[in-house]
């Protein structure tokens, strides 16, 4: 009896002994897992920090690079100023000295002709297909037919000789229109916007006498002056009588 109890105890201990030893090694396992799940969570830590500080990179980076944009925006914008500046005293210039290559040939006596300027060059433009625009704009329809030249000058503006003087000075007579509607290049569909100037094709005498009477039209406050088929007319203001000016010695006159 006490040799089946002994048997028992021994298989008994050695089973508790299998239990134990497969204890301590799911402890083992256990350890080890807990270690490896240490290991991947400070890893993720520091994969988390290294996110953040990327992240913090790409904000000072789209923030200095808001600033270069603003910075940028800011030169085309007083880049575009600039140049609308220099576009409108070019034009004006030129419309003083009605473009010397123009002036240095014989001028015709029909008064059939227009400078117009401010208009900048374009790629294949098509001229006649831009004075009929700017035309259509002041309220006034003309054709192809309607020209019979144009082109550009050294200066770039745009020569145009029409078929006869009623289109011609039409146009001419509707430039008041390009201010009071403020008609510019914009108008036309261009992406700048500058002023458009339409003046006469004058000759060198012309030229002297128009110089000489907008002197004296500062000097004596004048509000009004332009030309017409080539003669200059002043008016002090608008109640004042009209006053045709064709040589020297009538701006002289002036009083």
């Amino acid at each position: 009896m006490d040799k089946k109890l002994d048997s028992v105890i021994t298989k008994l201990d050695k089973k508790i002994d299998k239990v134990i030893t497969n204890l301590s090694s799911l402890d083992e396992r256990l350890k080890n897992l807990e270690t490896n799940q240490q290991a991947n969570s400070r890893a993720l830590q520091q994969t988390n920090t290294q996110l953040k500080a990327v992240e913090q990179e790409q904000r000072a980076q789209a923030k200095s690079l808001d600033y270069a944009h603003a910075e940028i925006a800011d030169i085309k914008t007083v880049y575009g100023g600039l140049q609308k500046q220099m576009q409108e005293i070019s034009s004006r210039l030129d419309g003083i000295k009605n473009e010397q290559g123009i002036a240095s040939k014989p001028q015709e006596k029909s008064y059939q002709n227009l400078l117009v300027c401010g208009i900048p060059e374009t790629p294949r433009e098509n001229l006649a297909a831009v004075m009929s625009n700017l035309a259509e704009k002041m309220g006034i329809k003309i054709t192809a037919n309607d020209i019979c030249n144009i082109y550009r000058t050294k200066s770039k503006n745009i020569y145009v000789k029409f078929t006869s003087e009623l289109t011609r000075d039409t146009i001419y007579n509707g430039r008041r229109k390009l201010n009071s509607d403020n008609i510019t290049t914009k108008t036309l569909g261009m992406q700048s916007d500058a002023k458009i100037y339409l003046n006469e094709v004058l000759d060198d005498t012309q030229r002297e006498v128009f110089y000489r009477a907008r002197q004296k039209r500062k000097e004596l406050r004048y509000k009004f002056i332009w030309t017409f088929h080539g003669a200059v007319y002043v008016k002090k203001d608008r109640e004042s009588d009209l006053v045709k000016v064709t040589s020297v010695e009538d701006v002289n006159k002036l009083d």
